[in-house]
Order: structure tokens, then sequence, then C-alpha cells
């Protein structure tokens, strides 16, 4: 999420770090297409890659220049016969209120 929404030179940083910490290469092409897919629609929701049966859903927290300081992520677990109080969507809705309120409290304006 944090580098999808970094300036050219952090995501520079961001993937050399990752690159000398991990044992594997990184599919460069494949990763700045699922970028451009996050930056288009603003969040990110995918299979976790930790754990079965989670989806994760992340939003980018803005700061007062606009530039995205964090992101808030939540794990949505759906159970099996349905009973959660809220759906994927509505957990969607509720992350990005909750991020638009954290970054009010930051300063961030949207224009």
């Amino acid at each position: 999420m944090i580098l999808a929404f970094s300036d050219k030179q952090s995501a520079a940083q961001i993937m050399s770090a990752a690159a000398e910490e991990q044992s594997f290469s990184i599919d460069e092409a494949a990763l700045a297409s699922r970028l451009d897919i996050i930056r288009e629609r603003g969040f990110d929701s995918r299979k976790s890659p930790i754990m079965h049966g989670v989806t994760d859903i992340s939003f980018p927290v803005k700061g007062l220049d606009g530039h995205v300081v964090a992101a808030l992520t939540i794990p949505f677990l759906q159970l099996i016969d349905g009973s959660q109080k809220v759906d994927a969507n509505a957990a969607r809705d509720l992350s990005e209120a909750a991020v638009a309120r954290i970054s009010d409290a930051l300063g961030y304006r949207n224009a």
C-alpha cells in the first residue's frame, strides 16, 4: 500500500531494501501492474499472503501534505454460516471512513 503511493525515489529505496533482504527476485513488471491497480482503485483488497481464509483490506492514510504516511489494513474473515455483522463490502466502506477520519486528524484535506 505504501509503495503504491510513494514517489519514485522512495519507491526505489523501498524496493532496493526489500531486494537486499529477500532471497528471491521480485517480478518488477507484475509488481508495477499491481501497484497501478491499487493507485487506480485507491485501496487494496486481496487474499492474505500468510493466512488461509483471510482477505486483507488496506487503505492509505494521508498526512498534512497529502503524502501517504501509513496504511490501515484489516483482516476480513467471512464466517461459514454468514453470521458476521458486516460483509466484505461494508468492512471496506467502514475502513475507508476510518482512514478518512485519521487522515483528517493528521491535517489532510481532500481537495
